[in-house]
């Protein structure tokens, strides 16, 4: 018989861990590896949808023109509030319709050179866990 017919074959145990979707970091808006694991690293499916809702530009997705934020043109004296209520307009859809999230707090800190930060609390309805989300 040919090598190999009867030769038993052996594989890497699949990954294990909690499964989710890939991980997003916010900053570089890329996909990470987990080092434990060589593995795409991941993240809850609900907190991958909050972080791409409100990193996305609205209009700049040609099949979903309803995803995104349109962010304040202007830091002016309003600037917080403005942020807050589009952040409270991109999630409408997952807070009011779906009500599959509830948004516990909006977090807007004013940096230098007309940078913000924007950190979204909220909680997963389906898990009753809370998640943060910072762009």
């Amino acid at each position: 018989m040919a090598y190999g017919f009867f030769t038993p074959a052996t594989t890497e145990a699949p990954p294990s861990g909690a499964a989710g979707c890939r991980y997003i970091n916010p900053a570089t808006r890329d996909y990470e590896v987990d080092s434990d694991t060589g593995q795409l690293a991941q993240m809850p499916a609900k907190r991958q949808r909050v972080l791409i809702a409100v990193m996305t530009e609205l209009g700049s997705s040609s099949a979903l023109q309803d995803l995104g934020i349109r962010r304040p043109r202007k830091m002016g004296t309003n600037f917080e509030g403005e942020m807050r209520a589009a952040v409270r307009a991109t999630l409408r859809t997952m807070v009011d319709v779906e009500k599959v999230i509830r948004i516990d707090d909006i977090i807007v800190k004013r940096g230098s050179g007309g940078r913000a930060e924007t950190t979204i609390v909220f909680t997963d309805l389906e898990t009753e866990e809370q998640h943060e989300v910072s762009v």
